[in-house]
């Protein structure tokens, strides 16, 4: 039987210093979670979070990219019920003339560190009432007009993830993609544009994954690309810039054209 609430559980969370990780974390806490690894590059960085939190919250060292750090994590933590990807960076450039090597790292940290992850918890991940979350992006179905390689990354780690959701079916693990959109969150601080609260996302994604639902699209203008996108994918793919001119135009002005 799939899990009801997240009482007990033992969870993974990667990117979990700030934004939607570190709303993840407290959610989790605030739901019961009875263990929940919080993964940073630095966990002095959330050492103040720790001690007000007690034993419940376990900071731990993880560097997405690195294969050695995923495979020391993976030795280290022998109970898991979820895991949230949500390790993420910034993006941007044009498509012809981004750095080689920033194009590759966006890849690194947005699907192949994941499926790093994936691979090394998949067998240890508690069967039938477990499983998987993805923080992708709208920009992973709708071309980021800033970032191309961003969307493309993130794109990728959307089919990996779909991918992951066939080779588990049978185990019963629940495997969700959350795709936000504009976040109040450290990427997004020099925006002006309405943003969800991270908070926000965080719950309504712990509420999708409890209820086995495959995606998420946690806000309004998440919503708002999905439907469009439900009535004209060939719109997407041919005039995706067009595409997301009018639906940012139209988000911004408050009257969305539905």
């Amino acid at each position: 039987m799939p899990r009801s609430d997240l009482r007990g559980a033992h969870v993974l969370v990667t990117g979990a210093g700030r934004g939607i990780g570190d709303s993840f974390v407290a959610a989790l806490l605030d739901r019961g979670a009875s263990r929940v690894y919080a993964a940073v590059r630095d966990p002095r960085t959330i050492a103040d979070r720790a001690s007000a939190y007690g034993p419940r919250l376990v900071p731990v060292t993880l560097d997405v990219t690195d294969a050695d750090h995923v495979g020391a994590l993976s030795a280290e933590i022998d109970q898991l019920d979820l895991l949230i990807s949500n390790a993420g960076r910034e993006g941007s450039g044009n498509v012809l003339t981004q750095a080689e090597s920033d194009a590759r790292d966006l890849f690194e940290v947005h699907l192949w560190g994941p499926w790093r992850l994936a691979s090394a918890f998949a067998g240890r991940i508690t069967p039938a009432t477990g499983g998987f979350i993805f923080v992708q992006s709208i920009a992973a179905l709708a071309l980021s007009r800033r970032g191309p390689f961003y969307s493309a990354s993130k794109a990728a780690a959307t089919m990996m993830a779909a991918a992951l959701r066939e080779a588990v079916r049978d185990s019963g693990l629940t495997v969700t993609n959350v795709f936000p959109g504009f976040t109040d969150t450290g990427m997004l601080a020099g925006e002006e544009v309405p943003k969800a609260n991270p908070r926000s996302t965080a719950d309504r994604t712990l509420d999708a994954w409890l209820a086995g639902e495959a995606n998420v699209f946690p806000d309004s203008f998440a919503e708002l690309v999905h439907e469009r996108m439900r009535g004209d994918l060939d719109e997407a793919l041919s005039t995706p810039g067009a595409m997301m001119a009018e639906l940012y135009a139209s988000y911004v002005d408050g009257q969305p054209n539905r």
